[in-house]
């Protein structure tokens, strides 16, 4: 299938991204125009949301309707790891739909790994194709590229400011008192940093 996929760095410990995403009702990154509600326990006894948890979305505008999803893998992994989150969904009914392939259903999956002065997210949207309804139908090939510039240009922000509303406070920036600078390479690495970003998507629409 294809998707796609957005890394980014937050100044937050592992650790507590994990559990704030984890949040059954409200989990890290939750539109306020969305409701969230719990179908079916996970296997987990005693964690509501652990594998096997199935959880229904509410959409107000502009997509309207929901979604259903199941967390097939919630992976908090060991000290100094790595973290894993998926969730496989089982139907959709709002006027963007991310649709799956030979059975094989539309996932969502964040990777958290510990990092220098905090924690490299990754996330992923694996599908196959978009299908949209409503009055901008015809922008359907588009959604998709739509949707990962959005998510690109905000994301890290967004949570960032979330996780402090939350309560947390930025981890303090590694200091480098011995390293002489190299300002060309820093900036070749801004640069080409720069180029990992999405084109807008009208320009691939458009074939440019």
């Amino acid at each position: 299938m294809g998707g796609f996929s957005l890394s980014y760095h937050l100044p937050f410990a592992r650790e507590d991204l994990f559990n704030e995403l984890m949040v059954a009702d409200a989990p890290l990154g939750s539109s306020p125009d969305c409701t969230f509600s719990i179908m079916r326990n996970g296997f987990t006894e005693g964690v509501v949301v652990s594998p096997g948890c199935v959880r229904k979305v509410t959409f107000a505008s502009p997509y309207f309707g929901e979604t259903i999803s199941q967390l097939s893998i919630a992976d908090r992994g060991a000290p100094g790891g790595a973290s894993r989150i998926v969730w496989q969904q089982l139907q959709s009914t709002t006027r963007l739909n991310l649709l799956g392939r030979d059975g094989i259903p539309p996932e969502y999956k964040v990777e958290l790994e510990e990092g220098m002065g905090g924690t490299l997210v990754k996330m992923s949207y694996n599908f196959y194709k978009a299908d949209m309804k409503g009055p901008l139908f015809f922008l359907v090939n588009c959604m998709p590229s739509l949707l990962q510039y959005h998510l690109h240009s905000q994301i890290a922000t967004v949570w960032a400011g979330e996780m402090v509303r939350r309560g947390y406070q930025p981890l303090a920036k590694p200091a480098f008192k011995n390293l002489s600078g190299n300002k060309h390479e820093e900036d070749l690495i801004r640069n080409l940093k720069a180029l990992e970003g999405p084109s807008h998507p009208l320009a691939k629409c458009l074939g440019l």
